[in-house]
């Protein structure tokens, strides 16, 4: 089932909320929210192309198909949707993204603007539960080759976990990701060798810390407050 055009604009308002608790300004990508054409609404929700929009870091692509080819970065004809991206002395980022039906493909070359170095890839459902595994490990390597390259991220999420901010609600404790700075002083002050071994662990499958986008061995903040014992402050090692 196609989400609708309100489901849509409630899943930005939550991006844009999880890319501000991640630290990025999202101003702009606030403003450009409230301007998206109601034409790009429905091409979206008709399965017909990718709606797309930017901070000054990050990349957000809604790429909402009644299937998302398994195959991410490759030329596989019969995918409805491929990814890839390369680096030129002109242009950071490059973007070519196939769109289209399979009785019908298209093609369209999109030249991202500005230095970007990260990507929200959000998908629907209709996936599949074969293609999303296959689509998670493609962009599981793409995002270490990011990382690895440009200091970046490409995360993965289905549309339906982007319809909530999970950071808001009455049961989540507020987390917050360290810097490696504050990370190297927390455990100089609690005499900690070796993190992995010495330390709680979150996973990174962890809801928050998809949310915040941890990755292995980042150190989360957890603030927990219980009306008789007060104020208590946990620390997490990302596994």
């Amino acid at each position: 089932m196609a989400p609708s055009q309100s489901e849509i604009a409630r899943s930005l308002h939550f991006v844009s909320e999880m890319l501000e608790d991640r630290g990025e300004d999202v101003t702009s990508l606030r403003l450009d929210i409230a301007k998206i054409d109601p034409d790009d609404y429905s091409k979206a929700m008709d399965y017909t192309e990718t709606l797309m929009l930017y901070t000054e870091d990050t990349i957000i692509m809604y790429a909402l198909f009644d299937k998302v080819g398994k195959n991410l970065g490759t030329s596989g004809k019969k995918d409805k949707f491929m990814f890839s991206y390369s680096k030129d002395a002109d242009v950071d980022w490059s973007l070519k993204i196939l769109e289209g039906r399979v009785d019908f493909p298209g093609s369209k070359v999109l030249t991202i603007p500005g230095k970007k170095k990260n990507i929200i890839l959000i998908v629907s459902d209709g996936s599949g539960t074969n293609n999303m595994n296959m689509l998670r490990l493609e962009v599981n390597s793409l995002d270490s080759k990011i990382n690895r390259k440009y200091g970046g991220y490409m995360h993965l999420f289905h549309f339906k976990h982007t319809l909530y901010n999970p950071s808001r609600h009455v049961l989540t404790p507020p987390h917050m990701k360290l810097s490696k700075e504050e990370a190297k002083r927390v455990q100089e002050i609690y005499l900690i060798k070796n993190p992995r071994s010495q330390m709680p662990h979150i996973l990174r499958d962890d809801r928050m810390a998809r949310w915040l986008g941890l990755r292995h061995d980042d150190v989360v903040m957890i603030t927990r407050t219980n009306p008789n014992s007060g104020t208590s402050i946990y620390y997490r090692l990302c596994i």
